[in-house]
């Protein structure tokens, strides 16, 4: 494969790595929740809420660092967009996966 050769290429790519990465996270949550519980605002809302809280902390600790990193606000934003868009599709997508394993069981 072709190295990416542009820095603002690149810097997408990291984004939507991170999206992807906060999106997976807090869709597996609602996986858990769900198989917990059933789905609850207060529940889902500290599931969101904690995982942009800990992608913001990432970015603060990268920032105090001396290790080559750095705070980037453009990832905790990316990190945030990930989490609302995973708490957005585990909750239209978990309850009918679940109701679709039931079938088959």
């Amino acid at each position: 494969s072709t190295p990416i050769k542009s820095s603002a290429a690149s810097d997408v790519y990291k984004r939507q790595v991170h999206g992807c990465m906060y999106l997976g996270l807090v869709w597996i949550g609602c996986f858990d929740i769900y198989r917990v519980s059933k789905f609850t605002a207060p529940k889902l809302i500290l599931l969101v809420c904690g995982a942009i809280v800990w992608g913001g902390l990432m970015e603060l600790l990268q920032g105090a660092m001396s290790m080559g990193r750095s705070a980037d606000w453009y990832d905790f934003l990316a990190n945030s967009c990930g989490a609302i868009l995973g708490l957005i599709l585990g909750v239209n997508s978990v309850p009918y996966l679940f109701r679709k394993c039931k079938k088959l069981s």
